[in-house]
């Protein structure tokens, strides 16, 4: 489907109309991405519909990116309400995945499951990569390979992902990271009543597999894959697995 507008954001779908007897599943990116980032996912799902959102303020979606995560978290509800979406299970992966966490707790109850992919109930983002992107973005864009990847992902598998990270305008890209730094969620996780799928890759740098254990061990309806051989970009590194983990899932999702 050509790209679309709705609730102010700019979006990527796999089919178009979205057909109202069957799950959406919503894609939701990471900090200082856009919904790029899910291309080869769109196509992947037969029988569901999928979206792909850019968050304020990169890819084709204009605005402000906002200061912290729940303002991220209201513009994807805008965009939900827009499309008049119901059967929404919204997919995040690392910022994006803080978004979910809040979009359950904002709606209890909206969403009947959910899947989170490197990500956790407090993020933390190292003070050196905060001032690198403040001072000098190409240094930090050279450098994101090193740390978003397993040694054992080959280089091209990233590097569509890595394209889009650089699109990113950095005060945009500097606001997600410290929205990400300062997101906690930890006491509140445990009202979140839904099934919840929890992924991460056992190289994760940066959101480590303990960050998911806890998740996956605080939500009441978690459940925990880990994944060998992937890192933080665990969704590009281990695609097909991350798919067919997703289709498993969502198999008995009303």
């Amino acid at each position: 489907m050509p790209p679309g507008l709705a609730g102010g954001l700019h979006f990527r779908a796999g089919t178009w109309p979205p057909a109202d007897d069957k799950i959406t599943l919503l894609f939701v990116h990471g900090a200082g991405s856009s919904g790029a980032f899910w291309s080869d996912y769109l196509e992947a799902f037969a029988g569901l519909n999928t979206l792909a959102p850019d968050l304020p303020g990169r890819g084709g979606s204009g605005g402000e990116p906002g200061g912290d995560i729940a303002s991220r978290a209201a513009a994807v509800e805008r965009f939900v309400d827009a499309l008049e979406l119901e059967r929404v299970v919204p997919v995040g992966f690392s910022m994006g995945g803080a978004v979910v966490i809040e979009m359950l707790l904002r709606r209890p109850g909206a969403y009947p499951a959910a899947v989170l992919l490197s990500t956790g109930a407090k993020l933390r983002v190292m003070p050196e990569i905060l001032d690198l992107i403040a001072s000098d973005y190409d240094a930090y864009l050279s450098g994101a390979a090193r740390l978003v990847a397993s040694p054992d992902t080959p280089p091209e598998t990233i590097a569509p992902a890595l394209a889009d990270r650089a699109s990113c305008p950095p005060p945009v890209a500097l606001s997600d990271f410290r929205a990400c730094d300062a997101f906690d969620r930890r006491p509140d996780i445990g009202g979140i009543e839904v099934p919840v799928l929890v992924q991460a890759g056992r190289d994760d740098l940066l959101t480590p597999p303990h960050f998911a254990e806890y998740l996956a061990g605080h939500l009441p309806r978690g459940r925990l894959r880990l994944f060998a051989r992937a890192g933080h970009f665990l969704p590009v590194e281990r695609r097909d697995d991350v798919v067919g983990s997703i289709k498993d899932f969502t198999k008995n999702t009303s």
